[in-house]
């Protein structure tokens, strides 16, 4: 019965223990909100970028014009 007493104060104090640490805030939650606004920020640059050269590559006014070439071509 001692050794069960025993137990459960160390338990007790095991579990005061791990609930100070559950209960304090994550150090890193702060940078990792900054890098992901970042990530987002560069996110978007890069998609406005990629769609701006592909509108310059491939203007869709001759996009559409070859292909009704290819298909007359084709019949």
């Amino acid at each position: 019965m001692a050794n069960y007493k025993n137990e459960i104060n160390r338990l007790d104090k095991d579990i005061l223990s791990l609930k100070i640490i559950v209960d304090t805030p994550w150090r890193k939650e702060s940078e990792l909100e900054q890098l992901k606004s970042e990530l987002s920020v560069l996110d978007r640059k890069i998609q406005r970028a990629l769609s701006d050269a592909e509108k310059k590559e491939f203007p869709k006014e001759e996009h559409i014009e070859l292909i009704e070439e290819e298909e007359v071509i084709l019949i």
